[in-house]
């Protein structure tokens, strides 16, 4: 994670910009003290250090939270990579569909629950019909 340099710059800058908002007299009025992760150093402090040094706090304290998703790839009838046609049909079963994150044929960028509520939604629809 964050190995272009442009990712870090951007991710200081969005760190730089949440000390702005940590240091507003509300947040002061609900939170004692504010700490940049599981490292302890007050946010301010972190913030105030150069970018090299802000750059390891960054990657030492950063982690990913992807959801899994598409190892169950949806594709047109002939895809050789697709597991279930349009419909939700696994292929080369009768009787069995998947509807879930498994199915997108990409990883989207955007929380899975809402897209995987549409999914199932669809599904349902076309089933019915």
């Amino acid at each position: 994670m964050l190995d272009d340099p442009r990712d870090r710059l951007r991710m200081r800058d969005g760190v730089r910009r949440l000390a702005a908002i940590v240091d507003h007299p509300a947040v002061a009025r609900i939170a004692g003290t504010v700490t940049f992760g599981d490292s302890g150093m007050p946010f301010g402090q972190a913030v105030a250090l150069p970018d090299d040094e802000l750059d390891a706090l960054m990657l030492a304290e950063a982690w990913d939270i992807q959801h899994a998703a598409g190892t169950c790839r949806m594709g047109a009838a002939g895809d050789p990579q697709a597991v279930v046609d349009p419909d939700l049909k696994v292929n080369g079963l009768s009787g069995l569909r998947v509807a879930d994150a498994s199915v997108m044929p990409t990883d989207c960028r955007a929380n899975l629950h809402f897209t995987c509520v549409m999914i199932g939604e669809m599904l349902a629809r076309r089933m019915r019909s």
